[in-house]
């Protein structure tokens, strides 16, 4: 770990995100995700994980190539405002 706290990562670098979205609101969200990510450079494809217990909840997963730690930063920002997106891991 660096002195701020934070890992040392190095760039470029494959990351996972795991987005979590609100399963009645997921077929509008999809699109709106891909808007994102393409609009960030970015084209993975969307990869449906499972859903919550409940059924609640619909996990999204996409593997992308993060050039540095601004886009690390600003990805997932930009993911949580898509309405319906609960939170990116």
């Amino acid at each position: 770990m660096s002195i701020s706290g934070q890992a040392k990562i190095e760039f470029p670098v494959d990351w996972r995100f795991r987005i979590i979205v609100e399963a009645a609101q997921s077929d509008a969200a999809v699109p709106q995700i891909q808007a994102v990510l393409a609009a960030a450079g970015k084209l993975p494809h969307l990869v449906p994980g499972r859903s919550s217990a409940g059924g609640r909840y619909v996990i999204w997963e996409i593997e992308t190539r993060l050039m540095d730690r601004r886009e690390l930063e600003e990805l997932p920002a930009r993911l949580c405002a898509v309405p319906g997106v609960k939170t990116v891991l």
